[in-house]
Order: C-alpha cells, then sequence, then structure tokens
C-alpha cells in the first residue's frame, strides 16, 4: 500500500502527463490540416455509427477505435482543468 506522500507525488506526476499532452494534442490538431485529420479519424472511428458486429472480434476492434477516437478528442476540445477533474474523479 502506497502511502499518502506517495499517492500524492503519483497523482502529480499524472497531472502534469495530463496537462502536457493535452497541450501537444491541441497543438497538433489546432491547424487547418491537424482538423481535417480530425475530422477523417472521427469518420473512421465510429462516431457516426455503431460498433456492433456479428464477429466479437471485429465488434471489439471497432470499439478500441472509437475509445482512441474519443480519447484524442477529449484531449483536443475539453480544458485542462475538466480533464484534470476526470482523472481525480476515475482515482478516487
Amino acid at each position: 500500500m502506497k502511502t499518502p506522500e506517495e499517492r500524492k507525488a503519483r497523482l502529480e506526476a499524472l497531472q502534469k502527463t495530463v496537462r502536457d499532452n493535452a497541450e501537444r494534442y491541441k497543438r497538433l490538431f489546432s491547424g487547418p490540416d491537424g482538423q481535417i485529420v480530425l475530422e477523417d479519424l472521427r469518420k473512421r472511428s465510429f462516431q457516426d455509427r455503431t460498433t456492433y458486429h456479428p464477429d466479437d472480434k471485429m465488434m471489439g476492434i471497432n470499439e478500441g477505435r472509437r475509445s482512441l477516437f474519443v480519447y484524442i478528442n477529449n484531449l483536443v476540445t475539453k480544458k485542462t482543468e475538466e480533464l484534470l477533474d476526470e482523472l481525480i474523479r476515475d482515482k478516487e
């Protein structure tokens, strides 16, 4: 079991990682080319249709594609403080 100090240090490291990555993703996708790529990813990642497939393995692949886009889109569109609040909620 981790000490309170170790948990606090781990949380601070995670917060820094989230902040740094959010800024990187926002820079990457903020320009015209980034917006085109983000839209292409959205179309390919089941954002407008179901991930259902009769083959469970294919459905899992589809869900993975969807999940990755949701992660990227959240980093690009959400405020950093929202992301951190979600991180803290998930860790509690």
